[in-house]
């Protein structure tokens, strides 16, 4: 058994928040929807998925909380809050109608950022989702994730 770290405390706290709030949590992924999405995501950008974001959507598979979203494995209706939630790779589709974004993961974005790994350096970077000016760079997506999930959690 692993020891319950800070990142498990945030989202366990952020999950209670949206419970109370009435809102969609989201359970983890399964293991076959995470093979196809790594499938997908291999044929569509060339690219493997880092482990870290595999292991957040066992975790919750997406988030949608306080202008942060991480976008899950699959797009899918969502029928308890009547929104659409698009998955990781029509996101990715989406953002790839920009040029700039076509060296690029994006996992997730807030109001103001977008949260993504750049495929050239592989590095993860958190950048402004207009101008696309960097605005951090961090050594692992789980480190990206930690400071974003505890700042729309405090």
């Amino acid at each position: 058994m692993t020891a319950t770290t800070m990142y498990d405390e945030v989202l366990s706290k952020i999950h209670e928040e949206q419970r109370e709030a009435g809102e969609a949590v989201f359970a983890g992924a399964s293991d076959a929807r995470l093979a196809d999405l790594v499938e997908e995501a291999r044929a569509t950008f060339g690219a493997p998925l880092p482990d870290d974001y595999l292991d957040f959507l066992r975790e919750a598979d997406g988030l949608d909380f306080n202008g942060l979203v991480i976008y899950d494995s699959h797009s899918s209706p969502e029928a308890r809050t009547g929104h659409f939630w698009q998955g990781f790779v029509a996101a990715n589709l989406a953002w790839r109608e920009d040029a700039a974004n076509r060296r690029c993961l994006v996992f997730g974005d807030t109001d103001t950022d977008l949260l993504l790994q750049d495929l050239a350096s592989g590095e993860f970077r958190r950048v402004d989702r207009v101008g696309r000016d960097l605005q951090e760079v961090f050594p692992s997506l789980r480190a990206m994730f930690e400071q974003v999930l505890s700042e729309r959690a405090a």
